[in-house]
């Protein structure tokens, strides 16, 4: 394996947690049950999606070479978590984002449950290999809660208009000849 080879080496863990027991329960429980998770670094303007597991009371994100593709996260982050039944929004938080240098044994526990929860992953027995070597495991440590709960019809839905580009339809649908296929025809 590459990285350190001092396993002692202090992890920066960042800013101590400003969260009461029932958020940070709230908090785990979502993250905990979900699968995906909305990331949002500074700098960056639109949340991105990443698939993630709840380990030691942190987030663990995958991402490199053959994996997700994430920006670079470090420091603070805003993250998005929903409901796995009902799809909603249920906790938007802030949560201080360090990367776990290869060899550690905190890499190693995260690694295990990362490839025991990775789907379809091409090669099983050599993922955490190519990962020590291809890509960066990232916990996201929970700081603050910004806002819980379902919402009122008074608050904004969070809905940001589409992004333009060359697969995006803004304008009039295009014309097709005869008649576009419904879902029976398919």
């Amino acid at each position: 394996m590459t990285g350190t080879d001092d396993a002692t080496a202090p992890l920066d863990e960042g800013p101590a947690p400003r969260l009461t027991p029932v958020q940070a329960a709230l908090i785990a429980e979502t993250c905990s049950r979900g699968e995906v998770i909305w990331l949002r670094p500074s700098g960056l303007h639109r949340p991105r999606a990443a698939w993630h597991i709840w380990h030691d009371d942190a987030i663990c994100v995958l991402s490199g070479t053959g994996e997700q593709a994430l920006p670079v996260l470090s420091g603070a982050v805003e993250v998005i978590a929903r409901g796995k039944d009902s799809l909603a929004r249920l906790v938007t938080f802030v949560a201080h984002a360090y990367p776990v240098p290869t060899g550690t044994a905190q890499w190693l526990e995260a690694t295990a449950d990362l490839a025991a929860h990775r789907l379809n992953e091409p090669d099983p027995t050599a993922a955490r290999q190519r990962w020590a070597s291809q890509a960066v495991v990232t916990m996201l440590r929970p700081i603050q809660l910004i806002s819980s709960g379902n919402g009122s019809d008074q608050s904004r839905s969070g809905a940001a208009i589409a992004a333009r580009g060359p697969g995006t339809t803004l304008g009039r649908m295009p014309f097709h000849l005869g008649r576009r296929r419904g879902r029976s025809d398919r």
